[in-house]
């Protein structure tokens, strides 16, 4: 849990955020990442995890509250939940995932929106990626496959995607795909990361220990 030091945050409103404003941020160290909780005035959560060294950003989740009021689980913007379903679910539901089904994680780095979609094992050929406002849509010529990646920053900030942007490759039957930040979103970003190490000095005074064309290639 997030508790080492906790700060209000009023410049962190100059930030995008899909929901009401930041109240209040706390900070933490923990397994070599920045941890920072932020809570908003209509009682919804945001945890961000930030690699320590090199800044990428790892996990990005929501909780928001349904209509009466009651936490929703949470929503995975980046990254993926460590929480396995239980033995005893897949039992009685009699499903379980299989380790062959495609698996995409999103990972950001300080210049691009990056995905990983595991388990793909058709040729780089085949491949075929295109913009749609605020996605990334990504199928096969083979009509095997076919997802759309969704960049929750640009449409915080109404740009829609450039398809120039978009580069991609494929090994390992892994697909990565990259989009690259427009200008706006590094110039957010910088602001940001100039606020998340403001509340990481603070804390590091005050803590006691750890805490439609189509690309192809």
């Amino acid at each position: 849990m997030l508790s080492n030091t906790s700060k209000t945050n009023p410049a962190a409103d100059t930030v995008k955020t899909p929901i009401g404003n930041r109240v209040q941020t706390y900070f933490a160290v923990e397994n070599g990442r920045n941890k920072f909780f932020s809570a908003f005035t209509d009682g919804s959560e945001l945890i961000e995890e930030y690699d320590s060294r090199s800044d990428d950003l790892i996990v990005r989740k929501w909780r928001r509250k349904s209509i009466l009021g009651a936490p929703l689980p949470w929503e995975y913007e980046v990254g993926e939940s460590e929480e396995k379903p239980s033995q005893i679910i897949m039992m009685e539901s009699g499903i379980k995932e299989s380790c062959n089904t495609p698996k995409i994680i999103r990972r950001d780095t300080t210049t691009h929106f990056t995905w990983t979609i595991k388990n793909l094992p058709y040729p780089k050929n085949v491949y075929c990626l295109q913009v749609e406002k605020f996605w990334i849509v990504v199928r096969t010529s083979n009509k095997k496959y076919f997802t759309k990646l969704k960049i929750s920053d640009l449409e915080r900030h109404g740009i829609e995607l450039d398809n120039s942007f978009v580069s991609f490759d494929w090994a390992n039957n892994t697909l990565s795909v990259w989009y690259r930040k427009p200008q706006k979103i590094l110039e957010n970003d910088l602001v940001y990361k100039r606020e998340r190490a403001r509340m990481q000095a603070e804390g590091d005074n005050g803590k006691s220990g750890d805490a439609p064309d189509c690309k192809q290639q």
